[in-house]
């Protein structure tokens, strides 16, 4: 399924009546190639807001300079979020492209959406399993404490609906990988930038104290 969304160019997509309601899966979609190992290192690239070749007002202060750079990462950092999910947006309607076409070359098969009995044991495990040591998931800080773990990629080879199913949770898997670990990322960068400003501030705070207890000597 993975590899099956290769072949020529898409027609062009029906039109619709005025008025109609157009269902995306029903229409007629470019070409979209697979997503290639490692192809969401891309995301990082984000355009620019600003131009390199006009002058800018250098920071007066390091802590106006801190400010400046934690305002550019947040919204640099947000960019690059944006586009992980595009990436993965991508994906998920290539493949659903995919399936329609195996669908119509091959013909609908019918699909089991229940669970497999492997898939029953593991889920009845985590119900069963007992909350980590110290964990509360009634208090707020331990809300982002999850069992989840990204699915496995699944066979070649299915059926298309079938397919469609669990690439599109694989794909999905991949995508909170991606996006929990980057913001990990993003988060270890803005703390040391944060940690250097609240440095800054704490030092003229002490200066403009010790400058008013001298005056009043």
């Amino acid at each position: 399924m993975q590899d099956a969304g290769s072949g020529g160019k898409a027609g062009d997509a029906p039109s619709n009546a005025a008025g109609e309601a157009s269902n995306p899966l029903e229409e007629e979609e470019e070409y979209i190639p697979s997503l290639r190992a490692n192809a969401q290192a891309m995301a990082i690239f984000v355009p620019l807001e600003e131009s390199l070749f006009e002058p800018s007002e250098a920071p007066k202060t390091n802590g106006e300079r801190l400010e400046k750079t934690i305002d550019k990462l947040d919204k640099h950092f947000a960019a690059v979020q944006e586009n992980i999910m595009f990436v993965y947006e991508r994906e998920r309607r290539r493949i659903i492209q995919v399936a329609k076409k195996m669908e119509t070359v091959n013909g609908p098969v019918e699909t089991d959406t229940s669970l497999t009995p492997h898939d029953q044991e593991v889920l009845q495990a985590y119900i069963e399993a007992p909350l980590p040591p110290g964990a509360n998931y009634a208090a707020y800080h331990s809300r982002t404490q999850t069992t989840y773990t990204a699915p496995v990629a699944p066979p070649e080879n299915l059926p298309a609906r079938q397919g469609a199913i669990q690439w599109s949770l694989y794909n999905a898997g991949q995508e909170l990988v991606q996006i929990y670990g980057y913001h990990e990322h993003a988060e270890n960068i803005l703390a040391g930038y944060r940690a250097a400003l609240k440095k800054e501030v704490d030092a003229g705070a002490t200066k403009d104290g010790s400058g008013g207890e001298t005056s009043q000597s």
